[in-house]
């Protein structure tokens, strides 16, 4: 096994299954070109971890709601 391998073995083995289906926020963030400061402000927004699985449905809801939402966050 040589030490290539060996980087590939292990960055599968971090790597979280995800469902069937569904995708990891950071693949939709960058699939989708969306810049690094609105990834990062509708992950705190929505309450995302890293690693969280949706399509791409489910995303671009979540990314169309964030953006249409005033820039004091949403009312009660």
């Amino acid at each position: 096994m040589t030490l290539e391998t060996t980087k590939q073995t292990d960055q599968q083995e971090q790597a979280p299954a995800v469902p069937d289906g569904m995708e990891s926020i950071e693949s939709l963030f960058v699939r989708l070109d969306v810049p690094k400061w609105q990834a990062k402000a509708l992950m705190v927004h929505e309450g995302w971890s890293q690693g969280k699985a949706m399509t791409e449905k489910q995303f671009k809801a979540a990314l169309k709601k964030f953006l249409g939402a005033p820039i004091g966050g949403e009312k009660s």
